[in-house]
């Protein structure tokens, strides 16, 4: 997929003229409704034929309606969870252990289900007999809910619940495919063996694949042992014909994986396998295996003759790897009669085969929006072309292409502030793949999406202090952490803990034993306790937050006036960090937070810093300042009022 240059608005002319660009309100439900139905008239056919949401407490069967709320934790923090099962020829495979997992992996992300598993289950089963669906996939996420725009889920009020039927032809695949060792960074053990929506690292992986040819890719993990797939587990047979897959301690325990494990002694019955065994393989070793193969829910077994341009074998689809491919493939068509069943519903009966197999499911792509940014208050948007930079360098590392220039984003954020008429509050925008199917790659996604939100709120100063924790969960790794996408479950999991102990948020300390960054918030520190240094941390492994570059530039403005001795960056260890004279969290909405307390151990004298007011007055003052200051390109006096259904310049 192509990107933009975010430095350049040389696309604009070949997508748009920005000073055309008119942007349309809706006047009515009506008429987005007919909107909406026009996009999906224009289908061949209708590939989910019923969806169901909690949200509205029902099966949904106009694609029209599938849909979920923007200010749904799923969508702008990842804070959800999901899974599949397959439904082969009327009957869903393996359901009942998929939901397992999902409880699982809703537990170990901390949300709540709003139905007991059995009843999940009914509505599932209900969900794939309404739509009268017999060859397809079924997938269904928990989410943290909708309830607002804040990173801490406890503004949402209930949990919710989503499934979609996706119709698709499920096949044995039999030709062999060639794979790539990936560089893009591998998830945390806590987060790959959940199954959550966080799925930035798969999807670049796989593209990264894609670009060199070939299918998808395979991890290796920080020891150098083989990991997994992008979204499948991966197996090898050895030439002493030994079945082998890497420990699960550090991924996803596919249901698929766990499934061939218990089929496979069959094999070692006939004397066709030696053994069956889980252990660690390096690269060398694995690449010298007899036969290798991809092992998930779709495939169910894929072959494997070529890794990094270098045949497995002799380059050929094994025969060990199809006898395997045949035991699981007979095992999903064999159908109900093999075991307990679900209780039957109406002529369109869907049966639920129970197993021992956990499934794996792809991402979410219609719903799963990559880049989220805030950054507008008062009656004026504050650094939006600040912002705007850092989005398109976010999408530009995520290879996604913005179907507008900047120039015209930049046009349709104000207009949309205009038409909201809100006068205090956040903008925030997001740019997807967009929709399309729900695979992994992007590559049937036929165009990016870009979506925006005024979200009402006031933005006030900050003069409290707070107390805050050492965070225990794992940081994202630098190319993602210096990305603004909505992969946030990693920070959404950090202030959860944070709130637990009674604290307002936490701190990272990463892998070298530096202070990193707050869940989403720079911290800035005052160093050393009497010399008078304001102190940024290094930005190489975390977001660059614009108001702390903002405050940057601010407070050479107080080493004039001899308050300061000099503004840096640095790297600091915790014991340096916590005998700081003062320190504060430093964020679009705060603009700066006085911190006093650090695992119960006060900052300085525990109290509210001289310097740190005397910053917040800065970054706030300049806030307020408005266009007048620095030219911002918004004011809402400038804007007559908006008819609906009027185009707006």
């Amino acid at each position: 997929m192509a990107t933009n240059d975010p430095s350049s608005d040389a696309n604009s002319a070949a997508v748009d003229n920005c000073e055309e660009v008119k942007v349309h309100v809706f006047s009515s439900s009506t008429e987005l409704l007919e909107k909406l139905h026009e996009n999906w008239n224009s289908a061949k056919e209708q590939p989910y034929p019923a969806m169901y949401s909690s949200v509205y407490g029902g099966i949904i069967l106009d694609p029209a309606m599938m849909v979920i709320p923007i200010d749904d934790h799923m969508v702008h923090r990842g804070h959800g969870v999901f899974d599949t099962a397959i439904l082969l020829d009327g009957h869903l495979y393996e359901l009942d252990v998929h939901l397992e997992r999902f409880f699982r992996s809703a537990s170990n992300a901390k949300i709540s289900s709003p139905f007991s598993r059995s009843t999940l289950r009914t509505i599932l089963i209900q969900l794939a007999a309404a739509s009268k669906c017999r060859n397809g996939t079924l997938r269904y996420w928990l989410s943290a809910g909708p309830g607002n725009f804040l990173l801490s889920p406890a503004g949402c009020p209930k949990s919710a619940f989503y499934a979609v039927v996706i119709k698709e032809n499920i096949l044995q695949c039999k030709q062999g495919v060639k794979v790539i060792t990936s560089t893009i960074p591998m998830k945390q053990p806590l987060f790959a063996t959940m199954k959550n929506v966080n799925y930035l690292p798969n999807v670049l992986s796989i593209m990264e694949a894609e670009e060199k040819g070939a299918f998808a890719s395979i991890w290796v993990d920080g020891d150098g042992y083989i990991a997994e797939g992008p979204n499948v587990n991966v197996a090898f047979i050895t030439h002493d014909k030994e079945l082998i897959m890497p420990f699960f301690d550090k991924i996803l325990s596919g249901c698929t994986a766990l499934r061939l494990v218990e089929l496979a002694p069959k094999l070692v019955e006939q004397g066709l396998l030696k053994c069956v065994r889980t252990g660690n393989l390096t690269v060398e070793e694995a690449k010298g295996a007899a036969e290798m193969m991809y092992v998930g829910s779709t495939l169910p077994v894929l072959p494997i003759i070529m890794w990094d341009d270098k045949p497995i074998g002799d380059g050929k689809v094994g025969e060990l790897t199809m006898a395997l491919s045949d035991l699981v493939w007979e095992d999903m068509v064999a159908g109900p009669e093999t075991h307990s069943s679900a209780p039957a519903l109406a002529k369109s009966a869907t049966s639920a085969k129970l197993c021992t197999v956990f499934g794996e499911a792809l991402r979410p792509a219609p719903w799963q929006f990559i880049l989220v940014l805030t950054g507008a208050s008062s009656r004026h948007l504050y650094e939006l072309d600040v912002h705007l930079k850092r989005f398109l360098r976010s999408a530009l590392k995520a290879k996604m292409s913005s179907p507008f220039s900047r120039s015209t984003l930049r046009t349709i954020l104000i207009q949309l502030a205009a038409a909201s008429k809100c006068r205090n509050g956040t903008l925030r925008y997001w740019l997807s793949a967009g929709p399309g199917n729900f695979l992994l790659s992007p590559a049937g996604c036929p165009k990016c999406a870009f979506s925006a939100v005024v979200i009402k709120d006031n933005i006030l100063q900050c003069k409290q202090g707070v107390k805050v924790t050492t965070s225990t969960i794992p940081m994202k790794k630098p190319l993602f952490a210096t990305m603004k996408n909505v992969n946030y479950l990693t920070n959404v999991l950090s202030i959860m803990e944070a709130e637990e102990k009674g604290a307002f948020a936490s701190i990272w300390v990463d892998d070298d034993g530096y202070i990193a960054e707050g869940p989403n918030v720079n911290v800035q520190l005052l160093l050393p306790m009497h010399d008078k240094e304001i102190i940024m941390l290094f930005f190489d492994k975390i977001l660059s937050g614009c108001t702390a570059l903002r405050l940057v530039e601010l407070a050479p403005k107080l080493v004039e006036q001899g308050l300061l001795i000099s503004v840096r960056t640095g790297n600091h260890t915790v014991e340096e960090a916590k005998g700081a004279a003062e320190m504060m969290y430093v964020g679009s909405t705060l603009p700066v937070l006085p911190i006093i307390m650090w695992d119960d151990k006060p900052i300085g004298d525990g109290k509210v810093g001289e310097l740190t007011m005397a910053l917040s007055d800065l970054v706030w003052e300049d806030m307020v300042a408005g266009p007048k200051l620095r030219g911002y390109p918004f004011l809402i006096e400038q804007v007559h009022d908006i008819a609906p259904g009027s185009r707006i310049h």
